[in-house]
């Protein structure tokens, strides 16, 4: 499956180098990208000078990194950015449009181990991409609001699950969510990669993320 994209989006004509290093980044994640010659903007592009453009793509470095390394994803968000949350890590954690069958090796180690049960887990397990979705644990959520700072259940878990080999990512439109901006900080001293996905204004966010996705809208 091929993922289409706009030339423009990466300034291939003004940064050839940036253009290649989002191939690379494409291919590190399975993705097989592919020029679009009649296209329409999908209303979050918006234009972006080409150190910016670097900037963003390191958080794409950085997902590629998590994956090869180890590390895990996490997100977080409140109301419909907890639904987003969830939405994303589900695409994380099966395949999406790309194919990702079980390695070779894993599929034999299933069948060798456990027959046919393990051809079955063969045939139907797909690829995965360790994320979590930080609101979708209501134990710990609420047994910490209850006991401590509910405002701090997302730090507390950042605490407890951010390593250097992962990624955060902070999903606010106002990007002035506390609990979000507090699990950042802890994420930050633990040294995870931290991404924010923000409103147009950035919010407290967008001072202290590795790198903020700011969407020219306000709702």
């Amino acid at each position: 499956m091929k993922i289409s994209y706009y030339p423009g989006c990466t300034l291939r004509t003004k940064a050839k180098e940036l253009d290649v290093t989002a191939r690379l980044c494409a291919k590190a994640l399975g993705v097989e990208m592919e020029e679009i010659e009649n296209w329409q903007c999908c209303g979050a592009v918006y234009k972006m000078g080409t150190d910016e453009i670097a900037t963003k793509l390191s958080a794409v470095r950085a997902l590629a990194a998590a994956k090869k390394n180890g590390g895990k994803l996490l997100i977080g968000g409140n109301g419909g950015s907890s639904s987003d949350s969830e939405h994303i890590v589900g695409e994380f954690l099966k395949e999406f449009y790309i194919k990702r069958p079980v390695p070779s090796a894993m599929r034999e180690k299933m069948e060798s181990a456990y027959g046919e049960a393990g051809k079955y887990l063969a045939d139907n397990l797909q690829g995965s991409i360790p994320a979590i979705s930080l609101i979708s644990q209501s134990g710990i959520m609420t047994a910490y609001a209850n006991d401590a700072a509910s405002d701090l259940c997302n730090a507390q878990q950042a605490y407890g699950y951010c390593t250097d080999k992962d990624v955060l990512i902070g999903i606010s439109t106002s990007g002035n969510s506390k609990n979000i901006y507090y699990a950042l900080l802890v994420a930050n001293l633990k040294g995870t990669y931290t991404v924010g996905l923000v409103g147009q204004k950035g919010g407290i966010m967008k001072d202290v993320c590795d790198v903020t996705f700011a969407v020219p809208e306000t709702e």
